[in-house]
């Protein structure tokens, strides 16, 4: 393993870290190495599809647990239901519960952008040192 690939595996590995604990997702899981050299917005958007894509909460049982230990008087899942423009006759505990938790996991993955800016930034200059060092053709 070349140092490069060894950095790389280094800014991947500390990614997965900060997601595991912020998020509790590995990054790996929706993104692929790559995607690192398309930029933080490209970066965020993935991560962001990949919340709304897994944090619905199913089951009546979980959906109540969840809403009595984090909005016991339902306003603010009721008010995110309807800013996204649902209507009371679509409104359940799986879909408030969901709702809710989609919320507070992008509010994490908000809070710790900065952080996984840096990495992506660590990230484009691995591949600008490696340009660098990369014999010039005549």
């Amino acid at each position: 393993m070349t140092k490069a690939e060894q950095h790389r595996q280094e800014v991947r590995d500390k990614l997965n870290a900060l997601t595991m604990e912020a998020l509790d997702f590995d990054a790996c899981e929706c993104l692929n190495p790559s995607d690192l050299e398309n930029g933080i917005d490209y970066v965020i958007e993935t991560l962001e599809e990949h919340v709304r894509e897994t944090s619905d909460i199913i089951y009546y049982s979980r959906a109540i647990e969840y809403l009595s230990e984090h909005d016991a008087s339902l306003r603010r899942s009721l008010e995110l239901a309807d800013e996204l423009g649902y209507k009371p006759a679509d409104l359940n505990s799986e879909l408030l519960a969901s709702l809710l938790n989609q919320e507070e996991t992008l509010g994490e993955l908000y809070g710790i952008r900065d952080e996984i800016e840096e990495l992506v930034d660590e990230w484009d200059e691995i591949e600008e040192d490696e340009e660098e060092d990369a014999p010039k053709e005549d």
